[in-house]
């Protein structure tokens, strides 16, 4: 069913990508791709558009294709990845890139007296909200990257942030992984996990996030913000988790026992 009132306003050929794709990564083709001709009667469109909607996937790393020989798909269904996973599990390893403290964003109005911080990293505003910080808090973030330890494959990049008056003076603001991960530390100062809310949302990702994690152009990323609060509606982490949209997909996964 189409909402006639409104059309697709992108090229022939994106289109064409767009629905082959998504038969591609929900295993439809785990093989080949039919040919060339029959997806131009399919798609009611020349062969040549079919053919530049190939070249998309191609550039996207999902098919390939060899004169004579069809197209063939090379890449795998999407693969879920555990919302939650279990640091026992031994499936992922985080790398950490950097750990710093940062500053609540100023409003306008000051930075046009301060534009020497112009350019100098900022807690974003949603992140400061979540965690009740003022216009002067400050709170450690800590960059990681997620892998797959089989493969090495980028999954995803984390910017975790803790409020300084936590964080200050423990491991949590010392470069270099965490044993055990940081909420054994908070466990340690009493700051147990006892809730946690997921907003999720999709969108076209930074040329960090891009070169992270080795994502294809045009395919938009699944962005995570966590805010998770201890004893008293204490929040006490917000962590910003981005994923490519094209290859992953999450997995939540509750026991009611």
């Amino acid at each position: 069913m189409t909402d006639d009132s409104y059309s697709d306003p992108r090229p022939r050929r994106e289109q064409i990508a767009a629905d082959i794709r998504a038969v591609i990564l929900a295993g439809k083709y785990p093989d080949m791709l039919p040919g060339v001709k029959i997806l131009a009667e399919w798609y009611d469109t020349t062969v040549n558009t079919v053919q530049h909607a190939l070249e998309i996937l191609k550039g996207e790393g999902l098919i390939r294709s060899e004169k004579g020989k069809g197209t063939e798909v090379i890449a795998e269904p999407r693969t879920p990845v555990l919302a939650d996973p279990d640091p026992q599990l031994d499936i992922y390893r985080y790398d950490t890139l950097a750990v710093d403290v940062l500053q609540v964003a100023v409003p306008e109005r000051a930075r046009q007296e301060r534009m020497e911080e112009a350019d100098a990293e900022t807690i974003p505003g949603d992140v400061a909200k979540l965690l009740g910080l003022g216009p002067n808090g400050q709170a450690v973030r800590r960059f990681r990257v997620m892998r797959v330890r089989e493969t090495d494959e980028p999954v995803e990049v984390d910017w975790s942030y803790y409020p300084i008056e936590i964080a200050a003076g423990t491991r949590i603001a010392l470069p270099g992984s965490i044993k055990g991960g940081v909420q054994k530390i908070l466990d340690g100062m009493h700051l147990p996990a006892v809730d946690y809310e997921d907003r999720v949302s999709t969108r076209v990702p930074t040329t960090q996030e891009l070169e992270l994690l080795h994502l294809p152009p045009f395919v938009s990323v699944l962005q995570t913000l966590r805010i998770v609060w201890s004893r008293g509606g204490k929040p006490i982490e917000a962590t910003v988790m981005v994923k490519g949209g094209h290859r992953f997909e999450l997995l939540y996964r509750r026991s009611t026992h």
